[in-house]
């Protein structure tokens, strides 16, 4: 079997495709213009393994469909002209960008395909990522965007430019390929092989769900489970929904609701008194108490706190405990027995039997012992399918069940902190999120604290999961960092040296700096003039349909000052010497880049020693003192 990765491109008369093999490791390229015409050939490429599989990024709703036409039409088009024919191949090319749904279905596609953009969900608002943005985050040698409009007539010698672009974005999926793949020395990916498992259940449940994000992967596994189950017909259960034109909280309360103190009771009645119409859930409700000194936010989805900005220790008489609930919201559904309402009480029994008591219990085993479809793909089952109970496109859509379970879910924590710091003694709330908070507490309390927590747990058909830090540097809610005890380190927002590739991975350096200085006790200065990989020196500038990028510099040779417009995605770093940025708006708006510092472009990387990269320290040394100050400016009024 073959696989290729690819990536066409199409412009006003030229249509190009690049095409890198797995197996052989080799490039194939095929050019439609008027000066050269390998349409023959190409299609030939195509069909010269029956069994290939082809890899693109967006490649299911724009590649795919026009080599779909190509082949279709190929009795047709073998005798048109490269001219002609890439007007035809442009015309389908706008055609396809018009079109809302323009992927073709699965059992007519003449050549299997993976599309990791659907995979990774970026055709999603929250995660919409770019190519182009994937080779910052990936750190990859050349970050490019195409040399030309797509409208633009392309004449003979301009053709190894589109080329080159094309090669670099085959080269650029395929880096990501491997990194769906498990493939890397990423954090957040290594030994995650997002392909494997979509393999593993298309072959143990006969979903085809190679191209399906995790959360569809999850919502159409328990589907086919509820309906083989209970002898359900698929289609008719994707029809049904709950609609509720009006929700009252009340009805969401929980029997269990044991709150006694004033904060919390007040909360209750916030719940008790609030109707929702039309189950529009976004910004519906919001109300929050101060209880044991801590301001706790409470909305539909969830309640948030954190102490004030600081650093926080565990000492000989104090420990930090973090407590989190195990699948909070589908147990919580499960303990209830509540479920959507058109899908009857078989749905918990699904939900149960078959995902979550199952995934529970496997994870229970040895690492080696595990069922992998069981540990990874029910776990997306579970929370998959608990989150699109709120999506009116989705058949588990029942908007009352969604608040059952957050307002449940709220409720439970609530109860779990009054419970604790009533009983015990100098007990201080430090974080609270959905499923679980953290406290700091007298090491005398611990086991009472922890027995307290169990058979609270247990009188609601939960568990918990228990982990202690020995130190937390907080900056809010969103952005803090933890070291348990093992030494490992989670971080969050500001403090989170890996991230997703999705988000701004920009100045990298600076949260490495900030790690070794809280937890290593390292001077920022020493962590950042002492680094030695420039891209972690990176920023990411981008612009959108409603801004354009541009560099003003000085040519020295020129001795003049000259101004350069900036692709949509422009990587760059803080520098002595250079040029400044600015986005311009449609509007008129001008809006200065890191205004006061000199920028030097970094799209293309060269390798030299770290003195010639001209950085300037002092930024990077001062966007970490920035933080550090804001956590240490209230170090002398804690505890």
């Amino acid at each position: 079997m073959i696989s290729e990765v690819y990536d066409i491109e199409c412009l006003s008369n030229l249509f190009t495709y690049t095409g890198y093999c797995r197996q052989t490791k080799d490039y194939h390229q095929f050019v439609i213009h008027s000066s050269r015409n390998d349409y023959i050939a190409f299609i030939a490429h195509l069909r010269r393994e029956k069994d290939m599989i082809m890899i693109g990024f967006n490649n299911d709703s724009y590649d795919y469909p026009i080599l779909h036409h190509l082949i279709n039409h190929y009795d047709e088009y073998q005798f048109l002209s490269g001219y002609e024919l890439s007007q035809k191949i442009y015309t389908k090319s706008q055609e396809i960008i018009a079109t809302q749904f323009s992927a073709v279905a699965e059992w007519n596609k003449h050549i299997k395909q993976i599309d990791l953009f659907k995979i990774w969900h970026f055709d999603n608002v929250a995660k919409a990522t770019s190519l182009k943005n994937l080779e910052v985050a990936m750190n990859l040698p050349l970050v490019a965007d195409m040399p030309f409009e797509h409208t633009e007539w392309i004449d003979a010698s301009q053709i190894a430019a589109v080329l080159e672009y094309n090669k670099n974005d085959v080269y650029a999926t395929n880096v990501f390929l491997d990194i769906t793949q498990g493939d890397t020395e990423l954090s957040n990916y290594k030994g995650k092989n997002k392909l494997y498992l979509r393999y593993l259940i298309k072959h143990k449940y006969g979903i085809d769900c190679i191209n399906y994000n995790d959360i569809k992967l999850g919502t159409e596994l328990i589907l086919k489970l509820y309906c083989d189950k209970f002898g359900f017909n698929m289609k008719e259960v994707r029809k049904a929904r709950s609609y509720r034109p009006l929700i009252k909280l009340d009805d969401c309360i929980p029997a269990w609701c044991d709150l006694r103190t004033k904060p919390f009771l007040g909360l209750v009645e916030k719940f008790r008194s609030t109707h929702i119409h039309d189950a529009i859930l976004k910004g519906v409700f919001a109300h929050s108490v101060i209880y044991n000194q801590t301001k706790i936010d409470f909305g539909a989805g969830g309640a948030h706190a954190s102490i004030k900005a600081g650093v926080y220790n565990a000492d000989d008489y104090y420990m930090i405990l973090d407590v989190d609930v195990d699948a909070m919201y589908p147990m919580l559904g499960i303990s209830q027995r509540v479920f959507p309402e058109h899908l009857g009480s078989e749905f918990v029994d699904i939900y149960d039997g078959e995902i979550v008591s199952k995934r529970l219990a496997e994870k229970k085993k040895p690492k080696k012992e595990r069922d992998f479809v069981i540990v990874e793909g029910f776990k997306l089952a579970a929370n998959g399918s608990y989150g699109k109970t709120n999506s009116e496109d989705s058949w588990l859509y029942d908007p009352l069940y969604t608040l059952t379970t957050t307002i449940s879910g709220q409720i439970f924590i609530s109860m779990w902190m009054e419970k604790v710091c009533e009983k015990f003694d100098d007990v201080t709330i430090i974080q609270v999120n959905t499923d679980g908070w953290t406290m700091r507490i007298p090491r005398k309390h611990h086991e009472g604290i922890l027995q307290l927590s169990t058979e609270l747990c247990e009188s609601v058909g939960l568990s918990y999961e228990a982990n202690y830090y020995n130190k937390m540097v907080i900056r809010d809610v969103n952005n803090y960092s933890a070291r348990y005890i093992d030494g490992k380190i989670k971080a969050k927002g500001d403090f989170e040296i890996d991230r997703e590739l999705h988000k701004d991975p920009s100045m990298k350096v600076v949260r490495i700096a900030l790690e070794k200085y809280f937890f290593d006790g390292i001077p920022v200065e020493t962590t950042i003039r002492s680094h030695t990989n420039i891209y972690d020196f990176g920023m990411r500038l981008r612009t959108n349909r409603d801004s354009t990028a541009q560099y003003k510099y000085i040519d020295e040779e020129a001795q003049q000052i000259k101004v350069m417009d900036l692709s949509r995605t422009t990587r760059y770093y803080i520098s002595n010497h250079g040029g400044s940025l600015r986005k311009n708006f449609n509007n008129g708006k001008i809006s200065g880049v890191n205004i006061g510092f000199i920028v030097t472009i970094f799209n293309t990387y060269v390798e030299k020693p770290m003195g010639e990269y001209d950085i300037n320290y002092d930024f990077y040394i001062l966007e970490a003192k920035k933080i550090i100050n804001q956590i240490e400016s209230t170090q002398l009024s804690l505890f």
